[in-house]
């Protein structure tokens, strides 16, 4: 799996140039990565797992190592909640649309969201979780199952990785961009 702070920072210079394309064309210089076009009739790179729920859309076994992770939580009377998972393409363009908006540019909001193209909340292995406490739950035990934090900034955002379960351990997650501090 690739790493997440990566693909933030490759991805913000491939959107920067659709954003600036979309702008020179007259659009709003905000474009959905991947989407088809309509000259050409390329399939997006987005596809949609279906109208699925946070927890349905999930992959099954990220599915399963949640689900595994709250009734181990739980035990230690830890509640574990589901603040987001798998998201559609549609949903995640929108969050990465306010982000645009909130920080006037594509690179500042690939530090929040990503386009869905990029996100692995639409692949279904991405999650977010909390509170605070249960997220500080779940840093501790996660690699039990395979759900690790990947950036250091976002406290709540963990994905799962099979081999992160094999190995018994997860990767540090990936350090703060420039500009913000761990969570």
């Amino acid at each position: 799996m690739t790493n997440t702070w990566e693909r933030r920072r490759r991805s913000a210079g491939s959107a920067m140039l659709i954003a600036l394309a979309g702008v020179l064309l007259g659009g709003t210089g905000v474009a959905v990565l991947g989407a088809p076009s309509e000259a050409n009739g390329e399939a997006a790179a987005c596809t949609d797992r279906g109208d699925l729920d946070d927890l349905g859309g999930l992959t099954e076994p990220t599915r399963q190592a949640w689900l595994a992770a709250v009734d181990d939580a739980a035990a230690e009377g830890v509640e574990l909640s589901l603040t987001s998972g798998y998201r559609t393409c549609g949903h995640q363009q929108r969050l990465f649309d306010e982000k645009v908006d909130e920080y006037g540019s594509v690179t500042e909001a690939s530090v929040w969201a990503l386009p869905p193209d990029e996100s692995n909340h639409v692949l279904g292995v991405a999650l977010d979780v909390g509170p605070a406490p249960a997220a500080d739950w779940l840093r501790s035990n996660g690699s039990r199952y395979g759900l690790c934090q990947t950036m250091s900034w976002e406290w709540w955002h963990f994905e799962f990785d099979p081999a992160w379960k094999r190995s018994g351990s997860c990767p540090d997650p990936a350090p703060a961009p420039p500009g913000q501090s761990p969570g």
